[in-house]
Formats: C-alpha cells, sequence, structure tokens
C-alpha cells in the first residue's frame, strides 16, 4: 500500500501515522482531516487521494465508495497502485468487468496487483487452472497475497482432486515471512489440525496467537472456538472417565482443518503501515 510514501509530503506523512498510530494515538478523524487538508491545499496532490483511499478502504471505519472516489481521482493522474487497488475495490461492489480492465492495464505495466486481480476474479469464476497461473505471475514476484491464495486452492482442493495440506502450508509459509496476517491464520489452521503432529501444533498455536493480537479477527474467533472445543472434550473426559471409559477417550487441542481459508482483498499491507516503514518501496 505504501509504495512510494517516501515522497509523500510533511502533511500525508502525518496523517498516515494518524490513521495507524505509528508514534501517535490512533485517529482516523484527524488522519482524513489531514489528507483532505493536503487536497484542499492541492487538488492535484495524487498521494493525498492514495492513501485517502486507503484510509477509506482499510481503516477503523471503512467506506468502500468514498475509497473508489478517492482511488479514481489518483488514478486519473497515473498513479498505478491506486488504479491496481480501484480493481480490488470494484471486485467488492460487483464492478467485476471493469476491474478486469484495469488489472490488465496494470499487469501491462508489470504490476504484480495486476496480475493477483486477474487470478482473484479467475477463482470467483471457478477458472482454477487460469486463476493459478496468474496468482503464480504474482507470487514469483513476491506478492504475499498471491502466494497466500495460492496456499488457499491447495487447502481446498481447487487445485487437484484433492486437498494438499502441504504444498499448502508450503506457500502460506512464504506469504508468512511478510507478516500477511491472514496466511499466519491459514497456515496456524493446518498445523494446530489433527493432520499434524504436537510439534507443529505449538506453531500453528503461536500463529494464531500472533495474528490475533495484530487484529486479525479470524484469528481470534477461531482461537476462542478452539478453546470452546478444550472445556468440551475436557467435560466429555470426565463423564466417560465417571463411567470407566476413560481409556476410550481421545481429546484433541488442535482445531480441526476447515473448509473456507482467508483470502482478504489485499488488506494486508496496512499493517506495514504500523511499523514506521515510509521508505518508498513497501508494496504489501
Amino acid at each position: 500500500i505504501i509504495s512510494d510514501a517516501g515522497d509523500a509530503s510533511i502533511t500525508v506523512q502525518r496523517a498516515l501515522r494518524y490513521l495507524v498510530g505509528n508514534g501517535v494515538p490512533q485517529d482516523s478523524n484527524r488522519a482524513y482531516s489531514l489528507l483532505s487538508k493536503a487536497i484542499k491545499d492541492n487538488e492535484n496532490d495524487t498521494l493525498a487521494w492514495y492513501y485517502l483511499g486507503c484510509g477509506y478502504e482499510c481503516g477503523l471505519e471503512p467506506n468502500l465508495s468514498k475509497a473508489e472516489e478517492c482511488y479514481r481521482k489518483a488514478m486519473e493522474q497515473g498513479h498505478s497502485p491506486a488504479a491496481a487497488r480501484l480493481g480490488m475495490i470494484l471486485i467488492q461492489l460487483d464492478g467485476k468487468e471493469e476491474a478486469r480492465t484495469i488489472f490488465k492495464e496494470a499487469l501491462k505495466n508489470n504490476d504484480m496487483v495486476g496480475a493477483y486481480g486477474i487470478g482473484l476474479l479467475e477463482e470467483l469464476g471457478g477458472n482454477n487452472s487460469e486463476a493459478i497461473e496468474y496468482y503464480s505471475i504474482a507470487a514469483e514476484m513476491g506478492y504475499a497475497p498471491a502466494q497466500n491464495s495460492i496456499g488457499c486452492m491447495y487447502a481446498e482442493g481447487k487445485q487437484g482432486d484433492m486437498s494438499d495440506v502441504e504444498k499448502a502450508a508450503q506457500w502460506f509459509e512464504l506469504a508468512v515471512e511478510q507478516n500477511l496476517l491472514e496466511a499466519m491464520t491459514n497456515l496456524g489452521m493446518i498445523l494446530t489440525s489433527s493432520n499434524y503432529s504436537k510439534d507443529y501444533s505449538k506453531r500453528g498455536m503461536e500463529l494464531l496467537h500472533d495474528a490475533a493480537e495484530k487484529g486479525e479477527l479470524n484469528a481470534s474467533e477461531i482461537l476462542k472456538e478452539m478453546e470452546q472445543k478444550k472445556l468440551r472434550d475436557q467435560r466429555m473426559q470426565r463423564v466417560q472417565a465417571s463411567k470407566g471409559h476413560s481409556n476410550n477417550v481421545k481429546q484433541n487441542n488442535g482445531g480441526e482443518l476447515v473448509s473456507a481459508f482467508l483470502r482478504g482483498l489485499d488488506l494486508g499491507g496496512i499493517a506495514s503501515y504500523a511499523k514506521g516503514k515510509f521508505t518508498g518501496d513497501e508494496r504489501d
């Protein structure tokens, strides 16, 4: 998301810090106010339009219609990251055909989000082979959401006749290395499933807790469900023990593999703000 924040004005830089609470209390209203001021001072401030769009897309109070408007303003001034993110917004607003056009244009410019976006559209249309082809282009360019999506397709059995959790885990791992929260949750789910040993389960739990602490709500819900299951199993074990059948009870503290893994429409990049990476090359 913050591919060119290093070139932003001082006002925009301050706004970004308020947007994510980087060194200051998080205050989306203050951030939006500063970005609006930058635009008022210079209506052609591409980065102000772009980051205002990011705020409306990924902030505390998302507003996709406003995000679309801001990204269009930035795209009209030739800002390619804004064009790619507009495509993601359009997918959610049922504008898939326009999104495809935008992604194709982005791909011509070697934009990995363009390849990822086409892959996402192909997967949504049930064209799994084509989806993998485009995801792979973006994944080879190091794009974490694409790596995560390939992992999802292997885990859900969309690449081949059946689920391949080993390959899924390998792809999730690549995205985890880039701190993509959805990938942390997905890999955590796999490693805590009954398909893996307790050694893997420990790391899986660490990933789920890490993702939850960083604000990934699905990870929090999974941990809550796992704790509830653990309590149910313990109660059942006590009941069985009272009936003399404790040796027949197998307790499973891990989570069962679920059928729907987390994609996220490339929203994980907002996390890079919080680390203070305003240096110009972050596209996660």
